[in-house]
């Protein structure tokens, strides 16, 4: 299952300023980063904790961050 990460990547550019310096942050390369945001790869459940704190999403809110299917447009 695909997740869309639209509302994430706004937080992350309110929070940070963009995803190059969430990952900076993270200590992972910009790749990494971008294959995890466009689902190559999947977020891991470190990697969800240390994105919450650092953009200051509650536990009520991941969902809504990470977990949001992905709509396929017909």
């Amino acid at each position: 299952m695909a997740f869309e990460y639209r509302k994430l990547k706004g937080r992350i550019v309110e929070k940070v300023g963009s995803q190059n310096a969430l990952a900076a942050i993270l200590g992972i390369s910009e790749v990494a980063f971008c294959r995890k945001m466009t689902g190559e790869t999947r977020f891991s459940t470190d990697d969800i904790v240390a994105i919450a704190k650092i953009l200051d999403i509650s536990k009520e809110e991941l969902g809504e961050y990470f977990f949001t299917p992905r709509v396929k447009e017909v």
